[in-house]
């Protein structure tokens, strides 16, 4: 699930959000949780609802603070391997802003150590 505003004209759309555990190919999407033994691989994919190529600034959230943040256009698929050492739990999730498409904002993916 995730929360989009826009009042009025295309739309952003989250296609995917997840993690993946390259160790065993487990995911978890938003709302779930991964026991994780390997690095975690953060992928997702955004798109326009009018199917345009709109730019968007990406905020990728660990734990709370800004992990990373990245610009493109949609459709934009992106994809990160999580090298940094982590807490035993913690979670991630997005935050989009695109000046013609509104802002999106998803539910968190959370991660556990295993």
């Amino acid at each position: 699930m995730y929360a989009v505003r826009k009042e009025d004209g295309p739309r952003l759309v989250l296609e995917h959000f997840g993690i993946k555990d390259p160790s065993n190919g487990a995911t978890a999407r938003m709302g779930e949780e991964l026991a994780i033994a390997g690095l975690p691989i953060i992928e997702g994919r955004l798109s326009a609802d009018d199917g345009g190529r709109h730019r968007i600034a990406v905020s990728l959230i660990r734990g709370g603070k800004i992990w990373q943040q990245f610009e493109g256009d949609t459709p934009l698929a992106f994809e990160f391997v999580d090298r940094e050492t982590r807490a035993v739990k913690t979670y991630y999730r997005l935050t989009v802003r695109g000046r013609s498409i509104g802002k999106l904002l998803s539910n968190p993916v959370f991660i556990a150590n295993r």
